[in-house]
């Protein structure tokens, strides 16, 4: 479902973007956020940390951008989430005392604990990456070009990173534990 909102949101805001102007791309934006932490707290009956944190960081960049009219600031909202989402699993680690992808995934694969440190290393890079990614992009060119990136480039590169993680963790011994129990 998450995935399912956030290609949405994206796909809304570059719609909107191309229609209205980036005012109207980011209050759409802010809307579909909205709609999505609804809908996931009465499916959950419980409200998404993760999704609120992401609305809180697009209400105040979005707000910045609008009200100061500097779309500066909705640029760095994408690096700022990437950022907060590696810093979270770094946290994590050392919190939960193991990978944060063991904590997250454990009850659904097993794998080896080196496969989930490495698993999780790899998504803190790829998160800071992105944040760099997108600054490069913000500040080297106009924002059709920007925002084209945040739709296509990040779309594309996330989706390629994740299949290429999933074939890590099957290569690397991550099974689902229902077919492990079915075999014994």
């Amino acid at each position: 479902m998450k995935a399912i909102f956030g290609t949405l949101i994206l796909i809304v805001f570059f719609v909107f973007y191309k229609w209205k102007g980036i005012d109207w791309a980011i209050i759409s934006s802010i809307a579909i956020y909205a709609v999505q932490i609804l809908v996931e707290s009465i499916r959950a009956r419980k409200i998404d940390k993760l999704s609120t944190t992401v609305l809180i960081i697009t209400v105040i960049l979005g707000s910045l951008t609008v009200f100061l009219d500097n779309e500066l600031f909705f640029k760095w909202k994408v690096t700022v989430v990437n950022w907060v989402f590696a810093i979270a699993l770094v946290v994590g680690n050392f919190w939960f005392k193991k990978p944060t992808f063991e904590v997250m995934l454990g009850k659904e694969l097993e794998a080896p604990r080196k496969t989930w440190a490495n698993f999780t290393r790899y998504w803190i890079y790829f998160f800071i990456g992105m944040g760099f990614l997108n600054l490069w992009v913000a500040y080297q060119f106009d924002t059709d070009t920007w925002v084209n990136f945040k739709l296509f480039g990040t779309l594309i590169l996330s989706l390629i990173f994740t299949v290429a993680n999933g074939f890590y963790l099957m290569r690397n011994g991550a099974i689902k534990q229902e077919e492990e129990k079915t075999k014994t």
